[in-house]
């Protein structure tokens, strides 16, 4: 193998790892955004929650050392702000770890 099929290799493999990882990325941003609704619409409705989300935000709100609200009680605005700021840090902290390695693949595919 010569060093041009070499240098082509690197640049094919960080075109393809940077093609992958805007992939992940969409997913991510989709999955960012339905939480994002999600909460908006928790925010906006009057009644309790689902079962099977009750219960399953009930635990997690329980295992945190909070007290939960009652079965019957919709979840406080508090505890929606809290999760809709912590998913906020979460993502944006993901975004800029991945935009710096998005940079990287693409200076290393036009470098080679």
């Amino acid at each position: 193998m010569d060093n041009f099929e070499r240098v082509m290799a690197l640049a094919e493999f960080a075109a393809k790892r940077h093609e992958e990882r805007r992939q992940v990325e969409f997913r991510i941003f989709i999955t960012y955004l339905t939480f994002l609704a999600v909460i908006f619409y928790h925010f906006t409705k009057k009644e309790g929650l689902s079962a099977s989300i009750d219960t399953w935000i009930r635990e997690l709100i329980t295992r945190l050392g909070l007290s939960a609200p009652s079965s019957s009680a919709p979840i406080d605005a508090w505890v929606l702000i809290v999760a809709l700021l912590l998913i906020h840090v979460v993502y944006f902290f993901w975004q800029t770890t991945i935009g710096m390695a998005n940079d990287n693949d693409t200076s290393r595919r036009n470098f080679f």
